[in-house]
This record gives structure tokens, C-alpha cells and sequence, in this order.
């Protein structure tokens, strides 16, 4: 009798955990292949692309960035809900895997690219970010 009640309470507990982990998830992508011409590569900067993400309470990230452009500057930013820049990456190739302690609330990420001198320009990301 011990045992059952001592078996049906660690599932008990197994299974709230389970369910707390996975509301708390977060599984944020963004991908690109493309290749701008010059009626897009006319202006000095281009927003490539935006996304956004939440967090229910505040707590280490893994980001992941594997990014190029064949010229001018990538620029890959975080910004909190309160436009405060919270990461930021700049180049040509851009690789980049760690763990990134955030706080609980909404997030954008931003893809903005600059400095290209050519009027066909080609860039690919991949921006992954997760717990």
C-alpha cells in the first residue's frame, strides 16, 4: 500500500513537472535565403526581417546564429519590450552559440543589413533561440 501511494505521488509530481517545463518553452526561429536587387539595395539600410518572442519568467537562453552576407554588415539584435538592446552581433559571417540570460517579457529580434556597395546583395541567417 506504501508503495502504490509512494508510486502515484513521484507521478503525480513527474507529470506537473512535465507540464510546467513545457509551458514555459520557448522555441523561436527565424531562416533566410535570399538575394536583394538593386530597386531594394537603393536605400542605405534594409530591414531584412523582425520577429518576436516571450518569456513567462526570466531565465538562461540558448541562441545559436549562423549568418553571411556576400557584402556590407549584418546586424543581429535582441531588444527588450522597452527597446533596450539585450544582444547584438555585427559582421560579414556571423556564428555564434551560447547561453544568454534574459528576463521575464517580450522580446524582437531584428535582422538589419548595411555598408553593401553592390547592387545585388545575398545573405542567409538562421537564428535559433531556445531553452
Amino acid at each position: 500500500m506504501l508503495i502504490m501511494v509512494l508510486v502515484i505521488s513521484i507521478l503525480i509530481v513527474m507529470g506537473i513537472y512535465s507540464y510546467y517545463k513545457e509551458s514555459n518553452a520557448v522555441a523561436f526561429s527565424m531562416n533566410r535565403d535570399e538575394t536583394y536587387n538593386a530597386s531594394e539595395t537603393s536605400k542605405s539600410e534594409l530591414k531584412v526581417a523582425t520577429g518576436y518572442f516571450s518569456l513567462a519568467k526570466s531565465e538562461k537562453l540558448n541562441v545559436d546564429i549562423d549568418a553571411s552576407i556576400d557584402d556590407g554588415k549584418m546586424h543581429i539584435y535582441i531588444l527588450n519590450e522597452n527597446d533596450k538592446l539585450c544582444y547584438q552581433l555585427d559582421g560579414q559571417d556571423i556564428a555564434d552559440l551560447q547561453k544568454l540570460f534574459l528576463e521575464k517579457g517580450s522580446y524582437m529580434v531584428q535582422v538589419v543589413v548595411d555598408g553593401y556597395k553592390e547592387d545585388v546583395v545575398s545573405l542567409n541567417y538562421d537564428i535559433n533561440i531556445h531553452n
